[in-house]
């Protein structure tokens, strides 16, 4: 078990199993919690974990880092997850999964914006084919389109984006990843504490102590926000930021089959193109990812 641990494509895979069934988990859970709070209680148990295995340490931050930290906090932890909770009330599970996976598009075009990158035509022919797979899988085939659900998801993979401009500028410290995501989570549930009280949500024993609910909730906890953090750090560290990358677009596809199997949504053959679509747009996408992350680090050397 520890020698497969020590694969990085066994990590990877663990992790995407992770993150592409937290839809499904978070969709269960909405039955007897409001979004703000499985938000609250699943990074509460991160933050636990992730200072347990630190042996609770403390880093020093200057008041810019804490900036850094805090917007990190805001926008990765606090309202990515908190749109795209409210989007899994108003859509299905498979709609918010392939919608959110196109924030490697965004990231793409922010990326180019802020370092200014040349965009490779690749670049717009992925972007493209992507947004017509999302197209097929939420408009047409089973008429699963929901608006507002399908736009607070789009509104998630923004705020992804966002947050992942800010993680590159932190990772670029040194700083442990387990300390700087300990940071970003407790400013994360420092912002999600107020969007609690105004949504008037409540954490009522008896549904937190429910087997099925506590599992789903160590779930989110241990699994998705701590252990995956762990992972995915490892698996970047061995192949690299490009390569683990393909692997994110992966939880569209297990999603949706997850979803079938669990939750018993419909999979339509137009559904089925979409996703392909999706994917293949994104693997298009990777020949200009990789491009753009030799041209940055070409310009940090210079």
């Amino acid at each position: 078990m520890n020698h497969l641990l020590k694969n990085p494509h066994v990590t990877a895979l663990i992790t995407v199993f992770f993150w592409s069934t937290t839809f499904i988990a978070t969709k269960l859970l909405l039955i007897d919690f409001s979004p703000t709070a499985i938000l609250l209680v699943r990074f509460i148990i991160g933050l636990a974990a992730l200072s347990v295995i630190s042996k609770f340490s403390l880093v020093h931050y200057r008041l810019w880092q804490h900036l850094y930290l805090m917007a990190a906090g805001i926008s990765g932890v606090c309202f990515y997850f908190f749109l795209e909770n409210i989007a899994l009330s108003y859509t299905s599970t498979s709609n918010v999964a392939v919608i959110v996976s196109i924030s490697p598009l965004f990231i793409g075009l922010a990326s180019a914006f802020v370092y200014q990158t040349k965009l490779k035509v690749t670049f717009f022919i992925g972007f493209l084919l992507s947004f017509s797979g999302i197209f097929l899988i939420s408009f047409v085939g089973d008429l699963s389109f929901h608006p507002l659900g399908d736009f607070l998801a789009v509104a998630a993979a923004l705020m992804w984006m966002i947050y992942s401009l800010l993680i590159k500028k932190i990772a670029s410290w040194g700083y442990s990843v387990i300390d700087t995501t300990k940071a970003i989570f407790l400013y994360g549930i420092l912002f999600i504490l107020p969007l609690f009280v105004l949504t008037k949500s409540s954490l009522p024993l008896e549904k937190l102590l429910q087997t099925d609910n506590l599992f789903y909730l160590l779930f989110l906890g241990l699994g998705a926000s701590a252990l995956c953090f762990v992972l995915w750090n490892y698996t970047v560290e061995q192949l690299g930021a490009v390569v683990a990358g393909l692997y994110i677009y992966l939880v569209p596809v297990t999603t949706l089959f997850a979803s079938f199997l669990i939750l018993g949504e419909t999979i339509s053959f137009v559904k089925l193109i979409g996703v392909i679509l999706t994917l293949l747009g994104l693997f298009v996408s990777e020949g200009q990812r990789k491009f753009s992350i030799k041209t940055v680090r070409l310009k940090d050397q210079e």
